[in-house]
């Protein structure tokens, strides 16, 4: 596999990303400096600039980035490869991170509305990413790496059954692996998305396409598995994730002296995976956060706790109160 791929599209993404930043900071000069004769080539007035189709423009191409980057690097590593060369994980979360950063909250829901599919891609790189754990040496030397960036955090995890003596992932307790004789080593991931749910798509089983009030009051969690865990089993021993809730998390972080902001009213908070089965009446539109499978276990003012019997995302759906007749 050609590293220099991922450190080239990792470079990219990281230039794009500063000119975004600069944009959006407006530093007088800057774009100009960038911009000015790409524009007096063209013969253009750089005062018509549209800085906002910039910036979508910017996303787009980091998106194309990573979708062809994960298409062209899904192959093997080479026989043997040791764990240290698993930093390729870190780079392609890297590149994730800054294109589903705070910032491009507002243009993602542009993306969405236009066909763009956040969804689908955070998909295609989480198996990515598991395809390079599973392709990885673990016979001889066990894999545990934790991997921080600004809005991401990935624990990743391979060991035969017997060894894996964690049963917890930093909000997240998972079935006990260590039973049964098999020696085959057992891949695990698990994901966390910052700032995801600010933009994440999210019809759903109990409102449907309707979003009024409606929104994602957790970061989003995925967990994944190879080989895949027993259903059966996940019934009787479910995964078991702790959801902050964010806009509690939010008050107290702006304090008692801050700016009140006017809070949407919450009536409840529903334990949520992502199905990309999930169907709409009258809509040719599939996949969205179901119910089934997750059941709330425990809620306080700030966290709740969820069970669920399959493996995938996850997320807490806050319902607004249902009006009066």
């Amino acid at each position: 596999m050609d590293l220099s791929n991922i450190d080239t599209a990792m470079t990219t993404i990281q230039h794009i990303t500063e000119v975004t930043k600069d944009i959006n900071k407006k530093i007088p000069g800057k774009i100009e400096e960038v911009f000015e004769r790409r524009f007096q080539e063209r013969g253009e007035d750089d005062d018509d600039i549209d800085l906002d189709a910039m910036k979508k423009s910017n996303l787009k191409n980091m998106v194309a980035i990573v979708k062809k980057l994960v298409n062209r690097t899904s192959g093997p590593f080479s026989p043997g490869v040791e764990p240290e060369d698993l930093t390729v994980l870190y780079k392609m979360q890297e590149m994730v991170s800054m294109i589903f950063s705070e910032g491009q909250t507002d243009l993602w829901k542009e993306l969405e509305a236009e066909g763009e599919d956040s969804v689908n891609l955070l998909t295609s790189v989480q198996d990515w990413s598991m395809s390079k754990l599973l392709e990885s040496k673990a016979t001889e030397k066990n894999i545990d790496l934790l991997m921080l960036s600004e809005n991401v955090a990935t624990q990743s995890m391979k060991s035969p059954p017997k060894e894996i003596k964690k049963k917890h992932a930093p909000y997240m307790y998972f079935p006990d692996y260590a039973l049964g004789d098999s020696d085959e080593p057992i891949s695990i991931q698990s994901m966390y998305y910052n700032a995801y749910h600010k933009m994440a798509p999210i019809q759903n089983s109990i409102t449907g396409l309707n979003a009024t009030g409606v929104f994602l009051d957790s970061r989003i969690i995925n967990f994944n598995v190879k080989p895949t865990y027993d259903q059966t089993v996940l019934v009787s021993d479910p995964v078991i994730v702790f959801l902050e809730h964010q806009r509690e998390k939010e008050k107290l972080l702006r304090g008692p002296s801050a700016e009140q902001i006017d809070e949407p009213k919450i009536a409840s908070r529903e334990c949520m995976r992502w199905s990309d089965t999930l169907e709409f009446p009258d809509s040719a539109k599939m996949g969205g956060w179901t119910i089934e499978g997750c059941a709330r276990v425990n809620t306080t003012e700030f966290y709740t706790t969820c069970a669920c019997d399959h493996l995938g995302m996850f997320a807490l759906l806050a319902l607004p109160p249902v009006p009066k007749r």
